[in-house]
C-alpha cells in the first residue's frame, strides 16, 4: 500500500499494486474450484501425457508450457497428471488476471487522478470481473491447454512495454527491456502466434520521452531486448533434451537438426493459396468473436467506453492495445485461412476457435477496467457520492453476474469425457489392437491406456500414416489388404519413430500377426469401409472385404450387448461432448452411405445432428440418405436446412431443385440452380442441370 494525501488534509491510503497482487489466490481459488477432474476433449490427453513424462506435444512443442506444466505435475505427486494440468491452467488463468489488472490499475492512476484513492484497484477489480465473464477463458482455465500462458505472457508482456516506454534513461529501463525480451521469447516458446507481438516490442524500443541520445538508448534497449529474447528462446533446447530421453510422447523425434527445425517451423501443416479459401470462412471467422457472449452486455459497453477515453485522452496506449490485437487477429485468420489438413469451415462451425480469440477478449477486458474509470470520473464531476454509489453497485453487479458465469462454465463434475472413453472401449476385447488419428480418440484413449489406467493389456497408438489410407492406396493399386499387410503395418511403418508419438512397447510380430485390430473411419479414404467391421463407435479391421450382410450382423451383436452406446444429447451437454459425439456418428453415417447402407447411414446422420445441429454438410449428408430411403418430402427438408445452415455452400441447392423439378415445380426449381450460381459460378452440376432444365421447357 501507498499512501496518499488528501484533500483534507488528512493521510489516506491508496491500495497500490501488492493489493492486486494479492488477488492471486483468490481468482486462482476460483478456477481451481471449477477445474475438470480428469482428462477432456481435443489436446487435453495430450498435453497431460506431455507433462507427465516431460515430453513432447505437437509441433513446435510448446516447450514454455510444456516446462512450467511437468514441473507442476511433479509438485502433486498422487494426483492424476490430466488434474494436475487443469489445475496448472487455472493458476496460469489467475495470473492473467491479476497482471490484466495490474495493466489496468497503473494506466487508471494517470489517467484519472481526481478518482478517489481506490478507483484505480476498483477498475482492476472491474476488469478481473468482465473477464470472468468469458466462457472461453474459464474453459480454458479449467482443461489442460497452452493458451492462458498465452494471455498471462501478454498481460506481462504490455506491463513490461508500457513501463519501458516511460522509464527514463537508467536500470529501470535496462532491466524492463531485459524483461520485455524474455517475455517475448517465453511467448514464442509457447506458440508461433506471438511473432505478431513484435509491433509491440519494437515500439517500447523506440518509444519513451527525457533520452537526448535516442538512436542510442534504442541501441541499448534492443540489445537488452535481444539478450532476454535469446534467454526466453532457449526453452526450445528442451526438444531435443527430452527427444533423447525417449518420453512417452515425443512428437517428431526431435533428436536431429532436421527434426528439430521441421518441428519449430511447423512444417507438418501444409498451406494453400489464399485464392483457395472456402466460401463463407471469412464471415463465419468474425461471427466467432461473439463478444457480447463473451464479455458480456456491460462488459462489451465498458469496453467501449474504454476505447473511447483512450482514444480522447491517451492515444498512445489505445495504439498498445491495438498493436497487441490486431496483428495477432490479422494473422490468426489468415493462418486459418491457408491451412489445409483440415476441413476448416466445418471445423469452424464445429470446435470453435475460442481458444485463439483468448488474447482479444483480454485486450477488451483491459479496455473495459479503463472505461469504468473513465465513466466514474464522467459521473464523479458533476455528483461525486453519487458516482461512487454507482461505481459500487456496478461492481457488485459484475461480481454477481461474473459468480453465476463461473457456475455454468465449472468442470468439477464433469463425467461427460470420462464417459466418452468408456463408450468407445466398452465392445473392444481387453487385448485389443487399437490405432488411432483423431484429436479426441487420439488423445483421451492414449491418456486412458498409458497413463491415466496403465498396465492394461490393450496396445493403442496414434496412426500418424493412417492404416486406413494405407488400404485405400493399396485399392487403388490393384493390391487387396491383407493380414500380412498389417503386419506390416503394425511393426514397420507405425514403428517408425517419425512416425509414431509414443514411444510405447512395440508389438511383436507373432502379437501383430493375431490381433484384432481396430480403428476409426474416415471418409477421407471411402475404400477402407470395404476392410471395416462396425465395433461400438469404433470398426475392426477384417483380413478380406466384408459383405454388408456380415457388417449388418456385426452391428446387431454388439448393439445387443451395448444398447447404450448410441447416445442422444441431454441438457447438460456442453460444446465439446457435441462436437465429439457428432463426429463419430458423421463418421458411421459415411461409412454406411459408402456400402450403400441407407437406412443405416440415414440414423447415423440424423444422430449427428442431434448432437451438433449446425453443420450443413451433415444436413445435407442426411439428405442424400433420406432420398435413398424413398423419403422425399424428409429429404427436401434435410436440403433446406443445409442451406439455412451454409448459405454458401454448394450442393444443396442444386439437389433440393432436382427435386422440385421431378415435383414438376419447374420455377422453384430453376430459381435455386441459378441462386446456386450466383454463389457458386464454377459449380458444374448447377450448369448441367438447369441447361436440362432449359432445354426441357
Amino acid at each position: 500500500m501507498e499512501p496518499d494525501d488528501g484533500s483534507a488534509g488528512r493521510r489516506r491510503w491508496r491500495p497500490g499494486p501488492v493489493a492486486v497482487g494479492l488477488l492471486l489466490p483468490l481468482v486462482v481459488a476460483v478456477l481451481w474450484w471449477g477445474a475438470a477432474p480428469s482428462v477432456t476433449f481435443h489436446d487435453s490427453g495430450e498435453f497431460a501425457m506431455a507433462a507427465a513424462s516431460a515430453g513432447i506435444p505437437h509441433p513446435p512443442g510448446a516447450p514454455a508450457w510444456t516446462i512450467g506444466a511437468s514441473a507442476f505435475v511433479r509438485l502433486l505427486p498422487g494426483l492424476d497428471p490430466a488434474r494436475a494440468c487443469n489445475l496448472y491452467s487455472g493458476l496460469l488463468g489467475g495470473l492473467t488476471l491479476v497482471l490484466a489488472g495490474g495493466l489496468v490499475q497503473r494506466w487508471v492512476a494517470r489517467l484519472f487522478p481526481a478518482l478517489p484513492p481506490a478507483g484505480p484497484f476498483l477498475s482492476a477489480l472491474a476488469t478481473i470481473l468482465v473477464l470472468l465473464h468469458a466462457p472461453a477463458f474459464l474453459e480454458f482455465s479449467m482443461v489442460a491447454e497452452q493458451y492462458t500462458l498465452l494471455t498471462a505472457l501478454l498481460a506481462g508482456l504490455l506491463l513490461a512495454a508500457t513501463g519501458a516506454a516511460a522509464a527514463g534513461a537508467g536500470r529501470r529501463r535496462d532491466g524492463l527491456c531485459l524483461l520485455l525480451g524474455l517475455l517475448w521469447g517465453l511467448a514464442l516458446g509457447n506458440h508461433p502466434s506471438q511473432l505478431a507481438l513484435a509491433g509491440v516490442v519494437a515500439w517500447a524500443l523506440v518509444a519513451g520521452r527525457g533520452r537526448p541520445h535516442l538512436l542510442r538508448a534504442a541501441a541499448r534497449a534492443g540489445l537488452l531486448c535481444g539478450l532476454g529474447l535469446a534467454l526466453g528462446l532457449l526453452v526450445f533446447l528442451w526438444l531435443p533434451l527430452r527427444s533423447h530421453a525417449n518420453p512417452l510422447l515425443d512428437w517428431g523425434n526431435v533428436k536431429t537438426l532436421p527434426r528439430f527445425l521441421w518441428a519449430v517451423s511447423r512444417a507438418q501443416w501444409p498451406t494453400h493459396p489464399l485464392s483457395q479459401v472456402q466460401p463463407g470462412f471469412v464471415a463465419e471467422w468474425f461471427a466467432s468473436y461473439d463478444v457480447p457472449a463473451q464479455l458480456g452486455a456491460a462488459g462489451l459497453a465498458l469496453a467501449l467506453a474504454g476505447l473511447v477515453a483512450l482514444t480522447r485522452r491517451r492515444k498512445t496506449w489505445l495504439g498498445w492495445l491495438l498493436l497487441a490485437s490486431v496483428p495477432y487477429a490479422a494473422g490468426m485468420l489468415l493462418a486459418n485461412m491457408r491451412q489445409t489438413t483440415i476441413d476448416n469451415l466445418n471445423y469452424l462451425r464445429q470446435y470453435g476457435v475460442l481458444d485463439w480469440h483468448l488474447p482479444i477478449y483480454e485486450v477488451l477486458a483491459v479496455a473495459a477496467g479503463v472505461g469504468f474509470a473513465g465513466l466514474w470520473s464522467l459521473a464523479a464531476a458533476r455528483r461525486r457520492r453519487a458516482a461512487a454509489a454507482a461505481a459500487a453497485v456496478l461492481l457488485a453487479w459484475l461480481a454477481g453476474t461474473a459468480a453465476a458465469a463461473v457456475q455454468r462454465a465449472a468442470l468439477r463434475d464433469y463425467a461427460a469425457p470420462a464417459r466418452f472413453i468408456r463408450d468407445l472401449l466398452a465392445p473392444l476385447p481387453r487385448d485389443a489392437v487399437v490405432l488411432l488419428t483423431s484429436d479426441n480418440l487420439a488423445f483421451m484413449l492414449g491418456y486412458q491406456n498409458w497413463v491415466g489406467a496403465p498396465g492394461g493389456d490393450r496396445w493403442i497408438a496414434f496412426d500418424l500414416t493412417p492404416l486406413a489410407s494405407r488400404i485405400a492406396a493399396a485399392a487403388d493399386a490393384g493390391r487387396p489388404w491383407s493380414r500380412a499387410a498389417t503386419v506390416r503395418h503394425l511393426t514397420g511403418t507405425l514403428a517408425e519413430p517419425d512416425n509414431q508419438p509414443l514411444r510405447i512397447p512395440p508389438l511383436s510380430a507373432a502379437r501383430a500377426a493375431a490381433a484384432r485390430v481396430f480403428t476409426e473411419y474416415s471418409p477421407r479414404w471411402p475404400a477402407a469401409a470395404r476392410w471395416l467391421v462396425p465395433a461400438g463407435l469404433l470398426f475392426e479391421l477384417a483380413d478380406e472385404p466384408v459383405p454388408n450382410d456380415a457388417v449388418r450382423a456385426a452391428e446387431q451383436r454388439w448393439r445387443a450387448a451395448h444398447p447404450e452406446l448410441l447416445r442422444r444429447p441431454d441438457a447438460r451437454a456442453r460444446r465439446t461432448d457435441r462436437e465429439a459425439w457428432s463426429l463419430l456418428y458423421q463418421w458411421r453415417g459415411a461409412y454406411f452411405a459408402e456400402r450403400q447402407m441407407w437406412p443405416e447411414a440415414e440414423e447415423a446422420y440424423a444422430l449427428a445432428t442431434e448432437w451438433f445441429t449446425r453443420s450443413g454438410d451433415v444436413w445435407h449428408c442426411l439428405a442424400n440418405a433420406r432420398l435413398h430411403n424413398g423419403r422425399r418430402l424428409a429429404a427436401a427438408a434435410a436440403y433446406e436446412r443445409a442451406i439455412r445452415e451454409e448459405p454458401r455452400r454448394p450442393g444443396p441447392r442444386t439437389d433440393l431443385a432436382v427435386l422440385c423439378a421431378e415435383a414438376g415445380q419447374t420455377a422453384a426449381a430453376e430459381a435455386l440452380l441459378q441462386d446456386e450460381l450466383r454463389r457458386s459460378p464454377d459449380y458444374a452440376p448447377a450448369r448441367a442441370n438447369l441447361d436440362l432444365l432449359h432445354r426441357r421447357k
